[in-house]
């Protein structure tokens, strides 16, 4: 099958670059030389048409990406290089939830594994899913999703992340009928220490990520 991003929209809080934010619906245009260079990557994403093989779990295992965007990613500098043809496919394939392969009833719990390939290593994502039965104001599935992550560093990067400590929580409503997640939350708190030039710096990040389907 066939998957089109139509709009992207993006705002980060804190660290060296404070606030970024960016609408590809809207008329503003980011101010900072990094909202800058995000949205003129974001462009370029936009209406594409990707390659998709998805398994009945939701699995994706393969993508295929337009030749076209990844030649135009090449021609937008250091940002547009960082979304080369394998990163694209990683944000593809990790893009879904899997389900299991067999029925189940409330309070089945399921494992889901994800990793992500970083300059400075590889993170890995692991969620227990428990299916909680059926939302009484959408009808659609529930369920809960507590995710553990680590890191694995990469030999000879000039920077090393440890992770020190990660706790989460989130919510998925799934519509059965369409075969498609609807609304997704995750509440996510991880404590690095980031080693670099002979520095150390300790950082606690608090994310929170909300997804909802508009039609």
């Amino acid at each position: 099958m066939s998957q089109t991003i139509e709009r992207v929209q993006l705002k980060t809080q804190g660290g060296p670059f404070g606030v970024v934010a960016y609408d590809s619906d809207g008329d503003k245009a980011p101010e900072t030389p990094l909202g800058k260079s995000m949205a003129e990557v974001f462009r370029k994403i936009i209406g594409e048409e990707f390659g998709v093989h998805m398994k009945t779990t939701g699995k994706i295992d393969q993508v295929s990406v337009p030749q076209s965007l990844t030649d135009a990613l090449k021609k937008t500098g250091s940002t547009g290089n960082a979304l080369d043809e394998a990163t694209l496919k990683q944000m593809m394939t990790q893009s879904a939830i899997t389900l299991p392969e067999k029925p189940i009833l409330p309070g089945h719990s399921w494992d889901s594994v994800q990793q992500v390939e970083l300059p400075f290593g590889t993170m890995s994502v692991k969620s227990q899913l428990t299916y909680q039965g059926i939302d009484s104001s959408s009808g659609h599935a529930k369920i809960a999703m507590i995710p553990v992550i680590s890191v694995a560093p990469k030999p000879g990067a000039s920077v090393t992340l440890t992770l020190t400590k990660s706790e989460g929580t989130g919510l998925v409503l799934f519509d059965v009928a369409k075969g498609r997640v609807s609304k997704s939350d995750l509440d996510l708190t991880m404590q690095i220490q980031v080693k670099s030039f002979g520095q150390v710096i300790d950082q606690t990040i608090k994310q929170t990520t909300s997804m909802k389907l508009v039609n």
